[in-house]
């Protein structure tokens, strides 16, 4: 793989995921809060495009929070109508252009074969994918936070490039307000980049790329102030009104319980385990290599790049609420470390990795093989967690998989020093991680198969034990092949890992692709020709139905019970409380059964039963008693 042909027909098969059945009900396994969200997010710029006028006053949230968002899609009304597919749209050429611009800006920097696995772990990621084809704004601010990240990298700084990061930042808020969180996360990767001796300090560059931010909304503000006052005033007295009554529900910081329990209890996808791997790997391959075999741009990028990963993931276990949607920016930083580590790694080749960690002496010595044994301590802890299980301990308690990880960590870390001057050793390290996790995900696949053991379930040693056995076995005769093996061998084994990524995310959207479902679409069809002519229409969490017809509805927390009853409700999930009143004052019109993917439920912690056969929505018209 000398060319970047493998890498184009990537993007390629990237881009047509993004745009083929774009109207049709979304395969994600994550979540199904876009039957809600995805009216809301466009709601405004609807409104304006088929009424002339914005929604109610009282709930301009998602207009405060994504106003660039909004106005973008009010530009594609404007254009070719609203629809399914045309409020999908933007988020489809903004996943695209993703695609676009990481292979246009990496392919001079890295190998075909790097470019080939980073491209190919963005274009094929299920949720990356997932969020390519809804109407909400994730999409567009990961693409934004892409720009600004090569702005800020791109060799040759200058004063205006830094500047004008500063101002792409500003657009990336209007698209999305929660992006504010990167801003501290962009100034230490701004302040921490390494720099040519011609290129602005730090300091200066933190000022220029915050003079960029801040200056166009002071220039704004004091135009606004003399001319519009009282508009100015309405709207931070909206602002602080939002921030008071809804933001400030949002906004906590985990518990320390939470914080550990993460890495045992998170809902990412079984790819992000893969994810995870190649950044190991390229860290390994960052450390195993000195500041002669490491070109100073891959330098620069692959410090930019963990420092990002990093304080991203700070940001992740600190936050309370940070569902998975938020939680895929983290793989735009992991891909680009990615592609620069296995292309460092491709150049140093195997047998530097193998001489630096068998070289590893002293303190420091033993947190290289620390770090190198941690994958094969955590593959095998769940053995030890079975174990504990066997003398009344309760496998499932975060504690006692910790000290499963510490223990064997002590373990593997202490065989990796007696045995570090073995290739084979080493070798089987690098090797058996992948194996493991590979296998594991092809179980689980197939029969659910629990990663970590149940309470009261024995047969857990017994399976799990048979499954790290063959692994062991296996990975054996690959570390032999891979130290006998030469460059093209090494080439083959990138390109089978890389296989294996498109099978597992294959397996999670392909039926999306060869069995679409149009029951969104279908149901919004036929809300607008049930529903012409009725008088006011209420919702509760089912705005995006009304995506595909030109009906006028409002939020039911809009409504003044004591001056009116809604002629229609529509509503979404079960709310009990809000049912028994509709039960009592109206009557069932008809219901839908909206398609959620058969894989909901695996890919959260809190399974919903009554959801995985579809979500209901219920159309309620008023009896004729009148008032409530």
């Amino acid at each position: 793989m000398n060319s970047h042909w493998p890498s184009f027909c990537i993007l390629a098969a990237g881009i047509f995921l993004r745009f083929i059945y774009l109207d049709s009900d979304p395969q994600y396994d994550a979540w199904i809060g876009y039957i809600t969200d995805e009216g809301r997010w466009i709601e405004h710029a609807r409104s304006l495009s088929l009424h002339g006028k914005m929604l109610e006053q009282d709930m301009l949230l998602h207009f405060y929070l994504a106003p660039v968002y909004q106005l973008a899609n009010y530009l594609v009304f404007l254009l070719a109508g609203v629809s399914f597919f045309t409020s999908r749209l933007l988020s489809a050429l903004c996943g695209s252009a993703l695609l676009i611009i990481f292979w246009a800006r990496l392919r001079h920097l890295v190998s075909p074969r790097a470019l080939f696995l980073g491209l190919t772990l963005l274009a094929f990621q299920p949720d990356i994918l997932a969020l390519s084809r809804v109407a909400v704004p994730e999409m567009a601010t990961i693409l934004m936070q892409l720009v600004i990240y090569f702005q800020i990298v791109k060799m040759k700084q200058s004063a205006w490039r830094i500047t004008i990061a500063g101002c792409l930042m500003l657009l990336t808020l209007g698209v999305k307000a929660t992006t504010a969180a990167l801003l501290p996360i962009y100034s230490l990767v701004i302040f921490l980049m390494p720099r040519c001796p011609d290129e602005v300090s730090p300091w200066r560059g933190l000022m220029l790329f915050w003079t960029g931010l801040l200056l166009p909304v002071a220039l704004a503000g004091s135009v606004a102030v003399v001319y519009a006052p009282e508009k100015i005033a309405l709207l931070i007295s909206r602002l602080g009104a939002l921030w008071d009554n809804i933001l400030i529900d949002f906004i906590h910081l985990s518990s320390l319980y939470e914080i550990i329990s993460y890495p045992f209890a998170n809902s990412l996808p079984p790819t992000f385990n893969l994810l995870l791997f190649g950044i190991w790997l390229s860290v390994a391959a960052w450390i195993a290599a000195d500041r002669k075999s490491t070109d100073f741009e891959s330098h620069r990028y692959l410090v930019t790049a963990a420092t990002w990963f990093s304080l991203y993931f700070a940001l992740i276990l600190l936050s309370d609420y940070f569902p998975a949607r938020y939680q895929i920016h983290i793989i735009i930083p992991a891909a680009i470390f990615i592609a620069v580590g296995i292309s460092l790694l491709q150049r140093l080749g195997l047998p530097a990795v193998m001489k630096k960690f068998g070289k590893s002496d002293g303190a420091a010595g033993v947190l290289v093989l620390s770090f190198l044994c941690l994958p094969t301590a955590v593959v095998l802890s769940p053995l030890a967690a079975s174990a504990a299980g066997f003398f009344a301990a309760d496998p499932e308690r975060i504690r006692i998989k910790l000290a499963c990880i510490l223990f064997l960590l002590a373990g593997t870390t202490y065989f990796a020093i007696r045995t570090k001057r073995s290739q084979s050793a080493i070798v089987f390290l690098l090797v058996f991680p992948f194996l493991a996790g590979v296998a594991w995900v092809i179980i689980s696949m197939l029969n659910d198969f629990s990663f970590w053991p149940r309470a009261g379930n024995q047969a857990h040693f017994a399976s799990y034990g048979l499954l790290v056995s063959a692994v062991v076995g296996i990975s054996i005769a690959v570390a032999r092949i891979l130290i006998h093996g030469n460059l093209l061998t090494a080439a083959r084994m990138i390109a089978l890992c890389v296989l294996f990524y498109v099978m597992i995310s294959l397996a999670r959207f392909g039926p999306g692709y060869t069995s679409p479902h149009y029951s969104m679409r279908d149901a919004s069809h036929d809300l607008g020709k049930i529903l012409s002519g009725n008088g006011t229409i209420a919702t509760i969490k089912v705005e995006g139905l009304f995506n595909e017809n030109d009906l006028r509805y409002k939020s039911i927390a809009l409504v003044d019970w004591t001056v009116e009853t809604p002629e229609i409700v529509v509503l979404a999930f079960r709310d009990v409380e809000r049912m028994l009143r509709f039960k009592r004052n109206y009557q069932l019109m008809k219901s839908y059964k909206i398609f959620i993917s058969p894989n909901y439920h695996h890919g959260t912690t809190d399974p919903v039963p009554y959801l995985t056969r579809g979500v209901t929505v219920s159309v309620y018209k008023k009896n004729g008693t009148g008032q409530e």
